[in-house]
């Protein structure tokens, strides 16, 4: 059996190309293929992932999104470290990249801790020399830094895993003491909430509905002992890594918003 034609030689040469005609006319062969969905009746012509074949979609997604990975996590540790005094917003900015990296150490590989941060550092000084000294001025100063970041990306690279996670952790919250979930139980439960969970707008995507993701939502909370047999600390561990995820999603949702905006504003200036 053939690979699929985006992956054949010649169409990644042919989607790089700056040529919207070429671009448009291989994103209509993925809507030939079933899969995107094309709307066009109204005044833009709008291409959408076929609901039904989000997994197909993430298999693809999740062989790229490593390399967006480090400004992820820089926007998202930015734009915390803005909450903070002055004085402390360097340490939480880097405090906050070590518990991104390990909120999402079963997605992805990182290296040793002292060169990912050797590189998020080269990377910010790349985007600004004195990024350590706005960082520490004051809040205009913190907000304009995050901005030299735009175009946002880190909603779109790491929600889907936000979202899976919550539902499962969410499950074991729900537990009583001495009550135990295993993964397997988890994972088919989580199939099931996740999906009422996108009906009720919950969550966004129906990407983030996946027995991989599940699992690794469920190898996170073994790993950070709120797995196995519920204890009031287990319990209070759970609710809170719930509280921290669904935080985390709100930030992402901000950097969403201001990331269309931005794009919006892009737009009218080359119009």
């Amino acid at each position: 059996m053939s690979a699929p034609w985006w992956t054949q030689a010649g169409a990644p040469a042919a989607l790089a190309a700056d040529d919207r005609v070429a671009l448009l006319a291989n994103v209509d062969r993925l809507a030939a293929n079933g899969l995107l969905v094309k709307y066009d009746e109204g005044s833009e012509v709008v291409y959408a992932i076929e609901p039904s074949r989000h997994p197909v979609a993430s298999y693809y997604r999740n062989t790229i999104v490593h390399h967006f990975l480090d400004k992820a996590i820089l926007e998202l540790a930015l734009c915390k470290a803005e909450d903070s005094a002055s004085e402390l917003r360097e340490a939480a900015f880097w405090e906050e990249t070590d518990r991104l990296r390990e909120l999402f150490k079963f997605e992805f590989y990182y290296p040793p801790r002292e060169e990912f941060r050797a590189g998020l550092d080269a990377e910010l000084a790349r985007i600004d020399p004195r990024w350590r000294e706005r960082l520490s001025g004051d809040r205009q100063d913190a907000r304009r830094l995050t901005q030299r970041l735009q175009p946002f990306i880190g909603h779109a690279a790491l929600l889907t895993f936000v979202e899976a996670y919550s539902v499962v952790i969410d499950l074991l919250a729900r537990l009583g003491p001495g009550e135990t979930l295993e993964q397997k139980r988890c994972v088919e439960l989580a199939l099931k909430e996740g999906r009422q969970a996108y009906l009720l707008r919950r969550i966004s995507s129906e990407a983030s509905i996946g027995r991989i993701l599940f699992e690794n939502g469920y190898r996170l909370a073994a790993n950070l002992g709120l797995a196995g047999e519920s204890t009031t600390e287990s319990l209070a561990g759970r609710r809170e890594l719930l509280r921290e995820l669904r935080t985390l999603s709100h930030r992402m949702e901000r950097l969403r918003v201001e990331a269309l905006a931005h794009a919006e504003e892009v737009m009218g200036t080359t119009a």
